[in-house]
């Protein structure tokens, strides 16, 4: 279960260009922050219709590639409270404990999620040797996914988004990325209907502003640089 990708936002000059020509570019970032990091939830979310089935779906099914140390899944006719999906044992019990996922030709570790009562709340990638890649954390606010912080190899936060970014109607929304030196790299904000408000700015690694737009319920009011 691959739940997160690991992206690589380095500005090059051809990026610079584009963005240039174009003010909207600068939104272009939000899909890709947002969404990549869930593609893997979402996909175990849509591969069966939950109403029409109410067997156990085996989420962790062994294949030439990979096995794993738990064997997890969920009810289709059991409705979750929110968006989140709940996973569950065997037995029918909420998932409280940690999954690994091997690959089958060197028993390597490639992932490792944390379970709490049945919602996945952090997975950790690793590389060849062993070493963490990428780590991330999930939030939840009653059964909705409220929010998400990626981490690199270093364990330095690199993104997060919280709010109706992921979620429309949770609350106001709000989308951060940041250099591996710390530095913000791009932020912006939504109301809880996700429309855009406020500055949305990019920064270089040096803390120069290289593009900003500022917006008002969904519509650029001005293109500032």
């Amino acid at each position: 279960m691959n739940l997160t990708s690991s992206l690589d936002y380095s500005l090059t000059k051809k990026r610079l260009k584009m963005m240039s020509r174009n003010s909207s570019r600068i939104r272009t970032n939000i899909a890709r922050i947002v969404l990549l990091p869930l593609v893997g939830i979402t996909s175990l979310v849509f591969c069966t219709d939950r109403s029409s089935s109410d067997y156990f779906f085996l989420s962790t099914r062994e294949n030439e590639n990979v096995y794993y140390n738990l064997e997890i899944g969920y009810y289709p006719a059991i409705p979750s409270k929110g968006n989140a999906l709940e996973y569950y044992t065997r037995d029918g019990g909420l998932v409280n404990d940690t999954l690994r996922t091997y690959r089958k030709k060197d028993d390597k570790l490639l992932h490792e999620t944390i379970y709490e009562e049945g919602l996945f709340v952090s997975t950790t990638r690793f590389d060849s040797t062993g070493a963490q890649k990428t780590r991330t954390e999930f939030t939840y606010d009653q059964g909705f996914s409220s929010g998400y912080r990626l981490y690199d190899e270093n364990n330095t936060l690199i993104k997060e988004s919280v709010g109706s970014i992921l979620v429309p109607g949770r609350g106001d929304g709000s989308m951060k990325e940041w250099y591996p030196n710390g530095q913000l790299k791009f932020e912006m904000a939504t109301d809880s209907n996700r429309k855009y408000q406020g500055m949305m700015t990019m920064y270089a690694e040096n803390g120069d502003v290289l593009q900003q737009e500022l917006y008002k319920d969904g519509e650029l009011i001005e293109k500032i640089k």
